[in-house]
């Protein structure tokens, strides 16, 4: 709370609690009320009472709402947690791009195979129970699956011919496709087996 707010509203306690006391005691001692002597009748008295409280209460919600504040809020923004893109988010984009935008860079293409051949090993490891030297020799001789495309999306460039490899590099998001469907082949055929 700012301090012109707090000085408000204790200004206005103040006046409430003697305005208070005040109107018991005349309540008390008629006495006191006729040395008051009065102005007013009656009901203009009560009418002044209640439009002088009404021009207090707005006074003194008009200082509330500078100040912006109200009891029980804190002035803390919350906590912003930073975005993270989910696992495959750039595979996605890439493979999501339509027939006209720019075909993947060369550095891309080879961390997108990269990626699948290291979930092509890991699958082959865990659904044959080989070690991981044998499962990169099964990926390297394209004897990992039956899909052809998808085999030799993951041999290495030297095992491959020259019009083989401008298939991929051509078809990339087709070859690409095949291998996420035969990796996922691979795991669901283990997992049905269990």
């Amino acid at each position: 709370m700012t301090k012109v707010t707090t000085s408000a509203r204790l200004v206005l306690l103040v006046a409430g609690v003697l305005s208070l006391v005040t109107g018991l005691v005349v309540l008390v001692s008629p006495a006191l009320e006729e040395a008051a002597g009065w102005p007013w009748a009656d009901d203009a008295l009560l009418v002044a009472f209640f439009t002088v409280a009404f021009v207090l209460a707005s006074f003194v919600a008009s200082f509330e709402f500078l100040a912006g504040e109200t009891s029980g809020e804190t002035t803390k923004r919350p906590e912003r947690v930073a975005s993270k893109s989910p696992p495959g988010h750039e595979l996605e984009r890439i493979l999501d791009r339509r027939w006209w935008s720019l075909p993947p860079s060369s550095a891309q293409r080879q961390r997108i195979r990269n990626q699948f051949q290291r979930a092509a090993m890991r699958s082959i490891v865990r659904t044959d129970g080989c070690s991981a030297a044998v499962a990169r020799e099964r990926i390297d001789r394209g004897t990992w699956t039956d899909d052809s495309i998808a085999a030799a999306f993951l041999c290495p460039d030297s095992e491959l011919s020259r019009l083989q490899r401008v298939r991929i590099r051509l078809r990339f998001h087709h070859g690409a496709r095949r291998t996420a469907r035969a990796i996922l082949t691979r795991s669901e055929k283990s997992s049905d087996r269990r």
